[in-house]
């Protein structure tokens, strides 16, 4: 036995390291930014594309107006509620982009299809619930993402409010 002790750190397999993954975190960061940045609008717009028209464009430019007014009227609301409760910093940045932007993304998407599938929409809406559905909500995300990678990211780059939180933990 002690001759196997002596001997162990010989005798072992040498093995390959183990794989730390497919991609690098600059990989997945840069896979995240193609995803929202072509194919999420790529999918809205294919989806949409094959019902426009101007009589559609009648009834859904209100959905663009009411993100629009969803995205402001939660902006509005974290400055309010930011400044009562004196939030400041990064928690200040969280609240604003909470309120102003729901996490549920295209959610709707899927949720819309599983209801148009059931009673009574199936009956009541016909075959093109699904095809309307999508069409409103993408009609929605379209500018609610418009928003996203214009407002959002200039409240997140923003570094103004990062220095009060530095100076109160002093």
């Amino acid at each position: 036995m002690p001759h196997f002790l002596t001997l162990h750190p010989f005798l072992r397999p040498t093995h390959p390291p183990p794989p730390t993954g497919v991609f690098n975190d600059q990989g997945v960061s840069d896979l995240g930014r193609l995803v929202y940045h072509v194919t999420l609008p790529a999918l809205l717009f294919v989806n949409i594309i094959s019902e426009v028209t101007v009589a559609r464009l009648l009834v859904l430019w209100k959905l663009p107006a009411m993100a629009l007014l969803h995205v402001s009227s939660g902006y509005l609301l974290a400055k309010c509620l930011t400044s009562f409760f004196r939030i400041r910093g990064i928690g200040n940045k969280a609240v604003t982009l909470s309120l102003m932007f729901g996490n549920v993304g295209s959610l709707a998407i899927a949720v819309i299809d599983t209801l148009c599938a059931d009673e009574p929409l199936a009956s009541e809406v016909g075959p093109a619930c699904g095809l309307k559905g999508v069409e409103y909500i993408s009609f929605y995300l379209i500018t609610q993402t418009i928003l996203m990678f214009t407002w959002a990211e200039e409240i997140v780059k923003d570094g103004k409010g990062d220095e009060e939180e530095d100076e109160d933990e002093d």
